[in-house]
């Protein structure tokens, strides 16, 4: 993860770049944990957001999310360069 600023609260946000647990550990509660101490991070340092990307196809990613009570952040494109 990475800290920045989310320009409408003009606060802190922490980033999570990638987040991947290997299958045999899904279910095990691994991948909460990890995203509950990035969470806590953030709040110990003032940062007002977490924001992180998933890929639309996949849908298990999406619904673990929403699970933690995330919700999509529909203000924003993600945009991409290719790098020759």
């Amino acid at each position: 993860y990475f800290v920045g600023v989310h320009t409408d609260d003009l606060a802190r946000s922490v980033h999570v770049d990638d987040l991947f647990v290997r299958a045999q550990h899904r279910g095990s509660g691994l991948g909460r944990a990890l995203m509950e101490q990035v969470r806590t991070h953030a709040k110990t340092i003032g940062a007002t957001r977490l924001f992180w990307t998933v890929w639309q196809k996949n849908r298990a990613a999406q619904d673990f999310y929403a699970k933690l009570g995330a919700e999509p952040f529909e203000e924003e494109i993600l945009m991409t360069w290719k790098v020759e």
